[in-house]
């Protein structure tokens, strides 16, 4: 799904059907799990950005978030969304709780693990020094490159516009699929592998985005996220 919107967000001129198909991948994967519902902003948000007028096009998505409704109302007789363990989330739905379960999430994308050993392994507070320098050290990096992508962005204001949307569109999809899986009465690890491979897609975008005029990049530009120094 990301790759498509991706897709029809930076085609200059219309070529095959990627939004469409992007639905498609929607409707199917709200069957895998149905926490994939919340994807639906991504969609408007991109055909926002694209000032879409095909009123077509805006309805692809609402059209297909309502079939799935209905399907899941035939199929189960409600549309409130079941939560972890046979419970359900309109009665388990705590702000609190949710503030709680998506910062640890952002812990989690960063490599520190803050939750019970049964549902997401050894804790942070039982790893070992040198393991904490080495992800102390990797977070420092992607921090680095954080910044210097804010740099960037000042500076070439050519790509601006393009870099920003992309970048809005992974952090949109990141901020939805960490608050899909927030919303229950435990966070467990599996929860997190999307968030987190859509979290190492957007830092291989940052980093494609300042290497992205260096015909050859040297040896600097490769090691530029670890010593945040890309002059040669």
């Amino acid at each position: 799904i990301l790759y498509l919107l991706y897709q029809y967000l930076n085609q200059e001129q219309k070529k095959g059907h990627p939004f469409t198909w992007a639905v498609v991948l929607y409707f199917l994967v709200c069957f895998v799990h149905e926490r994939y519902m919340v994807l639906l902003p991504v969609f408007f948000l991109v055909l926002l950005i694209k000032k879409c007028r095909s009123w077509k096009e805006w309805l692809k998505p609402v059209l297909t978030f309502l079939l799935i409704q209905a399907i899941r109302f035939l199929a189960i007789g409600g549309l409130a969304p079941a939560g972890t363990g046979g419970t359900d989330v309109a009665d388990t739905l705590s702000l609190r709780e949710v503030l709680k379960f998506a910062v640890q999430q952002v812990l989690y994308v960063f490599g520190f693990n803050v939750g019970p050993e049964h549902l997401n392994g050894q804790n942070v507070s039982a790893t070992p020094l040198w393991v904490l320098i080495c992800l102390l050290i990797a977070d420092l990096a992607l921090l680095t490159m954080l910044l210097l992508f804010l740099v960037h962005l000042v500076r070439d204001k050519k790509h601006r516009g393009k870099n920003l949307t992309n970048a809005l569109l992974l952090l949109v999809l990141i901020a939805g699929c960490i608050a899909s899986s927030s919303v229950t009465i435990r966070l467990e690890l599996r929860s997190v592998y999307v968030t987190f491979t859509a979290a190492l897609t957007f830092f291989a975008y940052l980093y494609g985005a300042l290497t992205a005029d260096k015909k050859e990049p040297g040896w600097g530009w490769k090691i530029m996220p670890v010593t945040g120094v890309g002059v040669f």
